[in-house]
């Protein structure tokens, strides 16, 4: 889980720079680990690129 929190807190740059990549190599390690809630964040990144 605190992966999920990593990637929350450079998304939206609490205690640090936002820095989308580095967000979403945190969801993706998440993911990976079955976190649902970063799951759901990598399907919504990939809707918004996908369009």
């Amino acid at each position: 889980m605190a992966c999920f929190y990593l990637g929350n807190m450079y998304l939206f740059g609490c205690g640090c720079e936002s820095d989308e990549d580095k967000a979403f190599l945190y969801y993706r390690r998440a993911a990976e680990m079955g976190i649902y809630e970063a799951k759901v964040m990598m399907w919504e990144a990939e809707k918004l690129y996908d369009e």
